[in-house]
């Protein structure tokens, strides 16, 4: 998991610390001390590193960031989700992957069906598939989404757990 640490110290705070924490928050969809969806990153304050002369000062994954602005942050957050690897998801009844050629593919009323990801977590693709294609097993979670409260999917990956919203169309780590 990379840790993104953005200093909020007196001088950093000074110099916009905080507006780049929140255009970390904004651009991860993460309020500081959150983890992403799928266990990767995970978003801190820091006090001070001790850079006071270079800030405001971010760290990521021990990489220090220097002279960090908000309009700086959405290309590191972009690089930064280019460069990690992109989980598989299973099924949790027959063990089967349901990625196909980078898609998620389920199985609906009229066939398999693709479903594209993004790596902020976005899915685009019909909203009718919710079975293994493999097994035929529904992944209908007895979990409720919180925010629009209908039914979720729930996968496998190599963190665990999964769960997919297909109304509001994001995925959960938890719920």
């Amino acid at each position: 998991m990379k840790v993104i640490q953005v200093c909020l110290g007196p001088t950093c705070s000074f110099l916009g610390g905080a507006e780049v924490l929140k255009a970390f928050e904004y651009s991860l969809s993460l309020r500081e001390g959150e983890v992403d969806f799928l266990r990767r990153i995970k978003l801190e304050k820091k006090n001070c590193f001790g850079l006071c002369q270079k800030g405001p000062n971010v760290c990521v994954g021990g990489e220090f960031h220097h002279y960090m602005r908000p309009g700086k942050v959405t290309p590191l957050v972009k690089a930064l989700l280019a460069e990690m690897e992109w989980e598989d998801w299973y099924c949790p009844h027959c063990g089967h992957s349901l990625e196909k050629q980078g898609k998620l593919c389920l199985l609906g009323e009229k066939g398999e069906e693709e479903y594209q990801i993004s790596p902020e977590g976005r899915v685009k693709g019909k909203k009718g598939g919710k079975a293994c294609p493999h097994c035929g097993f529904p992944l209908l979670s007895a979990n409720l989404c919180p925010q629009c409260g209908r039914e979720l999917l729930e996968l496998m990956s190599a963190h665990g757990e999964v769960w997919i919203c297909l109304t509001c169309l994001v995925w959960r780590a938890q719920v």
